[in-house]
């Protein structure tokens, strides 16, 4: 017979906790730029990963090594130090992380060292705060619950790392440098409407009580350049908040589609979206039925955006495949897709096409490549 005990126990029992349901920045940006893209990427379909993106994890870690450098102080020599990182990044992205972080190695250990705070000749290294690297208190992994949890779930927690946190002149205010190791060039405007810089002023307002005003700009490491500084205050952490929860009920949504009928998530077409998104090839928008023009003329437009881009797209690659393969793709009924005429120097994108045989287009190994 069961204790009656042991039954009470377990009806007044509190239930177990949840886990936290973890959402890095990377994955909620993308939410918030095109949900079907979001989606296909979280859920696996494909995978968003290229060289410059894993040269550019390799050159953070180079530019952290400097930081750390500072903070240690002397022996230690940041120059040297994150020279070596770079030197010893991955060897099929080594020769490019180089370029894009040795650049700025210098204007980093001068800002870190000795621009002058409240009137002090020099930086404390304790004015840095955080770093991505860093451990303990200086770790630049940041987390916090933007919803509490429910019987469904355990609370959705937020993370991301920021580059680099210092302390600005007074206890209230901070400054943000983030590195861009791409060839994007940043102006102020990106800075200030950028989703990721939301996200982290929204994560430093809600860590650090006594932050009021958070300074942030983009340091393009490449070609040692920085935007303006473009600023955030706690006084507008709910409209913060509010652009992170619409990221939210964006992904809510696009998940319980998924359940139904995945070709019938939300599909945000634009520029740039559509030509940096890895889902584009099992875009609803190229595989589902399309609209017709005078039925719907904007939904018409849309599809045919993402269609010129992956047209686009597959042009490129055909070109690169077709330079190795000069002897172009055999399509059958006389039908060839390669150089279309051998009569060009330096073939481009555009010299590669469909010809005929029939039409005496057959052509040599061509000596140029394509660009």
């Amino acid at each position: 017979m069961p204790d009656i005990g042991d039954e009470l126990a377990a009806l007044f029992a509190t239930p177990p906790e949840r886990p936290a349901v973890l959402l890095d920045r990377s994955t909620l940006d993308l939410y918030s730029i095109c949900p079907y893209q979001a989606w296909a990427i979280e859920c696996g379909g494909v995978v968003d990963a290229s060289a410059p993106a894993d040269s550019g994890t390799e050159a953070h870690k180079a530019l952290a090594a400097a930081i750390e450098a500072v903070i240690d102080g002397p022996p230690a020599d940041p120059y040297a130090l994150a020279r070596v990182a770079g030197q010893m990044s991955r060897p099929d992205v080594q020769p490019d992380v180089l370029d894009a972080m040795m650049p700025a190695v210098g204007s980093l250990v001068q800002y870190l060292r000795y621009v002058p705070v409240a009137g002090r000749p020099w930086r404390n290294p304790a004015d840095i705060l955080r770093y991505t690297g860093g451990g303990g208190e200086r770790a630049g992994q940041l987390a916090w619950d933007i919803l509490p949890a429910t019987d469904a779930r355990g609370p959705v927690r937020l993370t991301s790392e920021v580059d680099l946190l210092v302390a600005a002149g007074a206890l209230s205010e901070m400054e943000e440098t983030d590195f861009k190791t791409g060839h994007t060039w940043y102006k102020l405007a990106d800075v200030q409407h950028s989703f990721q810089f939301t996200f982290h002023a929204w994560l430093l307002f809600r860590n650090h009580p006594q932050l009021e005003t958070l300074r942030v700009r983009v340091h393009m490491t490449r070609f040692n350049r920085f935007t303006g500084w473009a600023t955030f205050g706690r006084d507008r952490l709910a409209d913060y908040e509010g652009r992170l929860l619409t990221a939210l009920r964006a992904r809510d949504l696009a998940l319980r589609q998924a359940q139904q009928d995945p070709l019938g998530i939300k599909t945000w077409p634009g520029e740039p979206q559509c030509h940096r998104c890895a889902a584009r090839g099992m875009c609803p928008r190229l595989t589902a039925p399309q609209w017709r023009l005078m039925q719907d003329p904007v939904e018409y437009a849309k599809a045919a955006l993402v269609i010129a881009e992956e047209l686009e797209s597959r042009r490129s690659a055909l070109a690169d495949y077709c330079r190795d393969h000069p002897e172009g793709i055999n399509l059958g009924d006389g039908l060839y897709y390669g150089l279309k005429t051998r009569k060009v120097a330096k073939p481009t994108k555009a010299s590669y096409g469909v010809y005929t045989v029939d039409a005496g287009d057959v052509v040599a190994e061509s000596d140029g490549d394509p660009s």
